[in-house]
This record gives C-alpha cells, sequence and structure tokens, in this order.
C-alpha cells in the first residue's frame, strides 16, 4: 500500500509530468495544423475532458448554483484563457519550445503585481524585489543571454508570450476573486474558449488533423489538461497548499528536458538562468507568516478550508465562499462525549460537526484529505466548524474545553 503522507507528492509528480510534455506536444501540433487549428482541437478536447471529469466527480449539481451575474465573469476568464492560449500557439511557429515556455512562466511574478494593482493586496520589499527579477530574467531571455549587446529571436513572437502570460494572471485574479468551483467553472470556461477559438478558427477553415496531430490535440486536452488538473486538485487538498504550489515549479525545468531529448532543442545556460531567477523571486515574494493551518488558542484547532475546494456538497461549498472551515483535533475515544454534546458524526470516520445545525454529511475524500493533512491517524477524531473564522474558533474552544474537564 502507498505510504499516505507520500500520496500528495505521488499526485503532484505525475501532474507535473503530464504538464511538462505540453510544450513538446504543442510544437509538433502547431507545425501541422497552424495555431488556429490546434488551438480548437486541443480546446475541444480539453473541454471534453473537463466535462467528463465534472460529470464523474458528480460536480455537475454545482451548475445550478451559477446566477446571471456570474456569466460576465466566466466569459471573461474563457477569453483571457482562450485567446491568451492562441497567442502562445502563436509563438510556436517561430521560437523555440523551451524560449516558450520559460518566458510564461513569468506568471507567477506578474500575479504579484496583479494582486497589488487589482486584489488592493500589500507588495513588500520582498516582492518588488521578485518582481526586479523577474525583468532581468524576461530580459535575459529575450536577449538570448547577451545583457550588454542583445541578439533578439523574433520580439514579436516574446510579446505574445508575454501577453499569453499576462491573461493567465488575469483569469487567476478573477478565479481567486469569485472562488467559484474547480470543476464546473472549468468546464464553463473551457466551453468559452471553444467558442472564442472556433470564431477565430473556422472563417479561415480549419486544418483536418492526421492521426498523429489528432492523438497529440487529445493527449494536450485529454491527459495534459485533465488528468493533470485532476491529479493536482488531489495533491492541494491532501498537502499544504504552498507546498505543492512550489513543487509546479519544476514543470519548465523538466519541459526544458523533454524539448532537449525529443526536439532535439539547445539547453542554453540562460534558459536555466532565467528560471532559477524566476523562481528564486517567487519564493521570496512568499516567504511570510506562516499559513492559518496552525496551532489556535493552546487547543489543536485548525484551518481546513483548502481541503473541502470542490466539494460536492453544494450546501457546504456555497457556505465556504465567504466562511472558512476548522477543524480540532481530539482523540478518538472522545467521541461519545462528542455524541453527549449533541454534535453529530458523519459516515465519514470520527469526523462530527459543531454546533448540531451545521452538521452535514460530507464525502470521506474530504475527510480523507483533512487527515492527510494533518497527518491525523485511526487514534484521533475530527470536530469540524463551518463559517466565521471567529465563531469557529470560539466554538471549537468551548467543545475543547469541555472535553477537559
Amino acid at each position: 500500500m502507498f505510504p499516505p503522507k507520500l500520496k500528495p507528492y505521488a499526485y503532484m509528480a505525475g501532474a507535473i509530468l503530464l504538464w511538462s510534455t505540453q510544450a513538446m506536444v504543442t510544437k509538433l501540433g502547431v507545425a501541422e495544423l497552424g495555431p488556429a487549428s490546434y488551438a480548437f482541437y486541443a480546446f475541444a478536447f480539453t473541454f471534453i475532458g473537463s466535462a467528463a471529469v465534472m460529470l464523474i466527480k458528480g460536480r455537475a449539481r454545482f451548475l445550478k448554483t451559477y446566477k446571471f451575474h456570474d456569466s460576465l465573469p466566466i466569459a471573461t476568464m474563457g477569453a483571457a484563457w482562450g485567446i491568451g492560449s492562441f497567442l502562445y500557439y502563436i509563438s510556436f511557429q517561430t521560437v523555440p519550445a523551451s524560449e516558450a515556455i520559460t518566458l510564461r512562466y513569468t506568471w507567477p511574478l506578474m500575479l504579484s503585481l496583479s494582486g497589488f494593482f487589482v486584489l488592493k493586496e500589500k507588495m513588500s520589499l520582498r516582492s518588488i524585489l521578485a518582481v526586479l527579477f523577474g525583468f532581468i530574467a524576461v530580459y535575459g531571455i529575450v536577449a538570448q543571454g547577451n545583457l550588454v549587446v542583445p541578439s533578439f529571436t523574433n520580439l514579436v513572437a516574446d510579446g505574445f508570450i508575454l501577453i499569453s502570460a499576462f491573461l493567465w494572471v488575469y483569469f487567476l485574479t478573477i478565479e481567486k476573486k469569485f472562488g467559484y468551483e474547480a470543476y464546473s467553472s472549468t468546464t464553463l470556461m473551457n466551453f468559452v474558449s471553444v467558442l472564442i477559438i472556433g470564431a477565430i478558427a473556422l472563417p479561415g477553415g480549419l486544418v483536418l488533423p492526421s492521426l498523429s496531430a489528432f492523438l497529440a490535440t487529445a493527449y494536450f486536452g485529454l491527459i495534459t489538461g485533465a488528468i493533470g488538473t485532476i491529479l493536482y486538485i488531489k495533491a492541494l487538498q491532501s498537502e499544504d497548499t504552498a507546498v505543492i504550489s512550489n513543487l509546479s515549479f519544476l514543470t519548465p525545468f523538466a519541459a526544458l528536458g523533454w524539448n532537449f531529448m525529443i526536439l532535439g532543442e539547445e539547453l542554453h545556460w540562460y534558459y536555466l538562468a532565467a528560471l532559477t531567477l524566476i523562481v528564486a523571486g517567487f519564493f521570496l515574494s512568499k516567504a511570510q507568516a506562516k499559513s492559518k493551518a496552525t496551532v489556535k488558542h493552546g487547543a489543536e484547532i485548525y484551518d481546513v478550508t483548502r481541503a473541502f475546494t470542490g466539494t460536492s456538497r453544494v450546501d457546504l461549498y456555497v457556505r465556504m465562499r465567504e466562511d472558512r472551515i476548522h477543524a480540532l483535533r481530539v482523540p478518538a475515544a472522545m467521541v461519545g462525549a462528542l455524541k453527549e454534546m449533541g454534535l453529530r458524526q458523519t459516515e465519514a470516520k470520527f469526523a462530527t460537526f459543531a454546533p448540531a445545525q451545521l452538521a452535514m454529511d460530507i464525502g470521506d475524500d474530504e475527510v480523507e484529505a483533512v487527515y492527510s493533512q494533518l497527518g491525523l491517524t485511526d487514534g484521533d477524531a475530527v470536530v469540524f466548524a463551518a463559517g466565521e473564522e471567529e465563531f469557529n474558533l470560539a466554538m471549537l474552544d468551548e467543545v475543547a474545553r469541555r472535553l477537559k474537564k
């Protein structure tokens, strides 16, 4: 049996392995189909894959939670993702895949700027230095490593890649602001992207794919897109978000390896130097205080909201848009005492809700994710509270106090 604590890293390793092949596959697909036809087929398969995953995971029920006022944010996300990807694919016609993916990974630093200008988040000195690292990295790539006498490959294509990275950041900013459920919103977003790319590609006529091109676009959409996303979400549910997100930075390094081995592209030193600067800048900007998933108030109370990302319970998810979920860790032997307090035990192992009116059945996946996140065993029980953070902490503190009597 695979060790439970290693499962998140196995999920993430699988996601990285799949994602790292995207640039290589795109280079081959665009060479045969052109950017417009490739984008259309790739997004069509991505939509099919995301819709299938949504149905398999039982998330289709979330579709009824969307209101008319959600149309604009969803359409904007789909447009940003579709147009950004199309511009990215255009660049593959004139620049190496390694240059394209290295430049596009400036998006984490753009995200810091977006948080400052759009979400009004504070920008520390570390974040400013990280952005400076990013600018140096971009110049180094565009100038092909010669900072004094630059030699440019294709400034227009490089500009398209940077615009693509910016649009990806714009998409992430909107997603963060509205906090839509992952599976259903991704399916709707991909549907919008297919419509937009179709409007671009169909007037000029689609290039019919050969068997190899068909398989390439199917692999991109169904395997790297759908399955890669599932693995990533599973990893996020089971381990610290910061740890998993940081591991995603291995993707471009792995991609350089694929491009070198399969496409025969040169592995230039300035690609590695630029990626190292970008990653260093990201970690520098994120060197902040510890996450909220720490012990609070002398009792073992943790913020476990992320473990419920994409939960199949509509009522719980709707509450989570503004509320948090906290967990109190107690010995499993206390389950009887918890029931005497009026706390209801769910079907999942050793999980109860406080207070009783918040009781709702949750999936075993979510409970297992919390157990994995907190490193719990069968000797532990968990009491959940859902609501405003101050209310949750007060409620769980009271439960802990009564158990100690």
